[in-house]
C-alpha cells in the first residue's frame, strides 16, 4: 500500500534550518532533459517552466538508497546541484522492502531545451522527515486540489486546503498496487466513487467559477468506455455547471453548462486500455470568446473558442471524482456518501484513476507536456546518475577570506577543500562581467605580487575529481592606502599613582595596527603589548614621564602621529613644615615651587660631567615659582643633575634634595 508521509508545519519549519550535507552517506545526481533528443527520450520541451512539482522514482536499480536510508525515508533531501540549497519535497511512497518509491521535488526553475540538474542524499540517523505534500503543491502556486490516488478508503488532498474525497459507503474505490504513478484507484463502473466533503468543496477553493482560470488533470485507464450516445464516463467534475473532465460520446473533453453544452471536444476517439494523461485548461473570461483548450499525453488535441458568459457561474454541487451524480436527474445531496446517484446516466467511471489536479490558474503547453514526459510509466525525461558516497566527493573545508592591499603590494588567497584525490585546482579572476582563469593558477594559494589596479575584483577557486566540482565563495582584492590619523594622542600631566590613558583615532577600510613608542632622552623604546588604538599606562611613576607617538598601519604603509608629552612631576622635599617644592623628571623646562616657611631656594643644574650650566638663588618675595629652561641656557638635550636647597632668611641653607632631570627640547 501506498502511504503519504508529511510532518506538521512546525516540523518541516525546523527541518528547513540550515543542513550539512557533507554528513549524509551519498547522493544522485538527477537530470531533467528538455532539449530536442528525442532518439534519447529528451522531453523536447521549448519554454521555461518554474515552481514545478517534479516526479522521482526510486526502483530497485536504486537499492542503495533503501538500505543505507532510514526506515521511512526521513533522511531523503533534495538540492540544487551543487547540494547547497534545499528543495521542498513529499514522499508520496517510501516501500523500503519492495524497494519502490516515488517523490514529488518543487524544482525552481526548469529551462526549455536545456539539462537541469538536481541532487538527491541519503543516509543521515537522527533527522526530522521534511517531506511536505502543502510546501510542493503551493496553492500560491495555483493549486487548488491534489490527489495522489493512493488510499485505500478516502483520500487525502495534498494541498494545504485538506479537501478529503470521501468514498462512497456502498461502493468503495479499490486499491491497486500498479498505476500510473505508484499505486491507484479502480472503480467498477457501476457503484464506486468519491464525494467531496461538504460544505468544503462546495463553497471552499474548488469552486472555481466558470469565468475564473483553472487547469483539470488525470492520468486515466478506461477498462470499459460507454458506448451510448449521449452517455459518458466522468473523471472529476463539479457537476455539469463548473468544470467537467470526462470521455463523452467517446471522446475525451471539458465541458462546462449553462443553457447549453460549452465544451472542448478530442477529435479522436478516446481508447480503452492503457495510461493516458488527460489535461484540460479553461481561461476564464467575462466577455466574449475563450479558448479553451484540451492536451493529451502533454500535446494539445483541440483548442475551442467558446463562449465565456455562463448563466450559472457557481452551483451548490460538491466535487466527484468517478461519476457526475448532476447529469440527468438529481444525484444525492452535497457531501453526502451514503446514497447512490439516481441520474439515469450518473457516469461512472470504469477502470483506474491516478494523480488527480485542479489548479486555478492556466497552466501552459510547457507545462503540460514536461507533466507528462516526467510522469508516464517509464520516463526517460528524467534519469538518476550514479551514488556518489559523499566522503569521496570535493568540499570547501576553508573558503578565501577578502585581502586587503596598496598598489604594487601583494596578497594571498587560501582554499582548503577535502575529496578523494586526486584533486585539481584552477583560479578565476572576476571583474566587472567579466571571469578570467587565471593561467598557472593550479595550488590551494593563490599569490599575488606587484599588484596592479587592473586585479581589483573578487576570486574564486574551483576544485575539482572524479565525483564532481566544488566551487568556494567569492573573495576581493581590495585597494588601500596608508592609515590617515583623525585623532592625534595629546600631552598630558598627571600625578604620581594616578592613571593615563592615551588615543589616537584613525581610519582606513584595511585593517590597522598599532603600536606605542616613548622618548625618553633622545632614545625611542617600542613598548611592549601597547598595540591598540588606546595606550593605557597605569599606576604612573616619574620614569613615566616622556614623549609618546603611535605607529598607525595597514597593508598599504604606516603613519606616525603627532608627539603628546607626559609629564609626571614628583616630590623632592618634604621635610620643611610639611611643605614640599616639585621638580618634574623630564620635559623641556624645570619648574621651582618654594616651600611655605622658606625664604628662598638655591638650584645648581650641572650636565652628566659635573659642569654647572645654571645656577641662581630664587627669593620668595619675589615669587614662590621659578622655571628653568634649557633652551635659554643653550644647552643640549641630555641628562642633568639638580639640587636644591631651601634658605632662611638669612640665607642658611635648611635642608637639600637632589635629582636627575632629562632635558628634551
Amino acid at each position: 500500500m501506498k502511504k503519504i508521509l508529511c510532518t506538521t508545519l512546525l516540523l518541516a519549519a525546523v527541518a528547513f534550518a540550515q543542513e550539512n550535507y557533507s554528513q549524509w552517506a551519498a547522493y544522485k545526481t538527477i537530470s531533467v532533459n528538455t532539449t530536442n533528443d528525442t532518439t534519447h527520450g529528451a522531453a523536447n520541451v521549448q519554454g521555461t517552466v518554474t515552481n514545478f512539482p517534479t516526479l522521482v522514482r526510486l526502483t530497485s536499480a536504486n537499492s542503495d538508497v533503501f538500505t543505507q536510508g532510514s526506515a521511512a525515508a526521513a533522511d531523503i533531501r533534495f538540492t540544487d546541484s551543487l547540494g547547497t540549497t534545499r528543495y521542498k519535497h513529499q514522499t508520496e511512497r517510501w516501500d523500503a522492502v519492495n524497494q519502490v518509491a516515488e517523490f514529488w521535488v518543487l524544482i525552481p526553475s526548469i529551462p526549455g531545451q536545456a539539462i537541469t540538474k538536481f541532487r538527491m542524499y541519503w543516509g543521515k540517523s537522527g533527522v526530522s522527515d521534511s517531506s511536505s505534500g502543502k510546501s510542493v503543491f503551493d496553492t500560491g502556486n495555483g493549486f487548488r486540489g491534489v490527489w495522489h490516488m493512493n488510499g485505500n478508503g478516502n483520500e487525502l488532498d495534498a494541498t494545504v486546503n485538506g479537501d478529503t474525497m470521501v468514498a462512497f459507503t456502498g461502493g468503495v474505490p479499490t486499491a491497486v498496487a500498479s498505476g500510473a504513478i505508484g499505486p491507484a484507484r479502480g472503480f467498477d463502473g457501476a457503484t464506486t466513487f468519491l464525494i467531496g466533503s461538504s460544505p468544503t468543496t462546495a463553497t471552499g477553493p474548488l469552486n472555481i467559477t466558470s469565468t475564473s482560470p483553472n487547469t483539470v488533470s488525470a492520468w486515466v485507464n478506461a477498462s470499459v468506455l460507454s458506448t451510448s450516445t449521449s452517455s459518458g464516463n466522468s473523471i472529476i467534475n463539479k457537476g455539469d455547471k463548473q468544470y467537467n473532465l470526462q470521455m463523452y460520446d467517446l471522446k475525451w473533453q471539458l465541458a462546462t453548462y449553462s443553457s447549453t453544452y460549452e465544451q472542448v471536444i478530442s477529435p479522436a476517439n478516446a481508447v480503452a486500455g492503457g495510461w493516458y494523461y488527460v489535461t484540460g485548461v479553461w481561461p476564464g473570461g467575462t466577455t466574449g470568446n475563450v479558448n479553451a483548450r484540451l492536451y493529451l499525453n502533454g500535446l494539445p488535441v483541440k483548442t475551442s473558442a467558446l463562449s465565456s458568459s455562463n448563466s450559472n457561474p457557481t452551483t451548490a454541487s460538491n466535487v466527484y471524482i468517478g461519476v457526475n451524480p448532476s447529469s440527468g436527474s438529481v444525484g444525492p445531496a452535497p457531501g453526502d456518501p451514503n446514497t447512490a446517484p439516481s441520474s439515469s446516466d450518473p457516469r461512472y467511471w470504469n477502470g483506474l484513476l491516478d494523480e488527480i489536479n485542479v489548479a486555478a490558474t492556466v497552466r501552459d503547453s510547457n507545462w503540460i507536456k514536461l507533466s507528462y514526459q516526467t510522469q508516464q510509466p517509464a520516463a526517460t525525461a528524467l534519469s538518476l546518475g550514479a551514488s556518489i558516497a559523499t566522503s569521496d566527493t570535493v568540499k570547501i573545508l576553508v573558503n578565501p577570506v577578502n585581502q586587503f592591499a596598496g598598489l604594487g603590494g601583494s596578497a594571498s588567497f587560501i582554499v582548503v577543500p577535502s575529496g578523494q584525490g586526486p584533486l585539481t585546482t584552477k583560479w578565476v579572476h572576476i571583474h566587472g562581467a567579466s571571469t578570467d582563469t587565471i593561467s598557472g593558477a593550479t595550488s590551494d594559494t593563490l599569490r599575488l605580487t606587484a599588484l596592479p589596479q587592473a586585479d581589483t575584483g573578487s576570486y574564486k577557486a574551483i576544485v575539482s575529481n572524479s565525483f564532481g566540482t566544488a566551487v568556494s565563495t567569492a573573495a576581493s582584492l581590495v585597494f588601500v592606502v596608508a592609515p590617515v590619523i583623525t585623532v592625534q594622542p595629546l600631552a598630558q600631566t598627571a600625578s604620581v599613582g594616578t592613571s593615563v590613558n592615551l588615543f589616537v583615532g584613525a581610519t582606513s577600510i584595511a585593517p590597522l595596527s598599532y603600536q606605542w613608542i616613548r622618548i625618553q632622552g633622545g632614545t625611542a623604546d617600542t613598548l611592549p603589548g601597547a598595540t591598540n588604538d588606546t595606550l593605557k599606562l597605569a599606576s604612573v611613576a616619574a620614569t613615566d614621564s616622556g614623549t609618546y607617538k603611535v605607529i598607525v598601519k595597514n597593508v598599504a604603509g604606516a603613519t606616525l602621529s603627532n608627539a603628546a608629552i607626559l609629564t609626571v612631576p614628583v616630590s623632592i622635599w618634604s621635610a620643611h613644615n610639611n611643605s614640599t617644592f616639585l621638580i618634574q623628571t623630564t620635559g623641556s623646562s624645570l619648574t621651582f615651587h618654594i616651600p611655605s616657611g622658606a625664604s628662598g631656594i638655591r638650584v645648581t643644574i650641572a650636565d652628566i660631567g659635573g659642569r654647572t650650566v645654571w645656577r641662581q638663588t630664587l627669593r620668595s618675595e619675589n615669587s614662590s615659582d621659578f622655571t628653568w629652561s634649557g633652551k635659554s641656557s643653550g644647552v643640549p638635550a641630555g641628562i642633568y643633575l639638580v639640587r636644591a636647597s631651601t634658605l632662611d632668611a638669612k640665607g642658611n641653607i635648611l635642608n637639600s634634595l637632589q635629582g636627575k632631570f632629562t632635558y628634551s627640547p
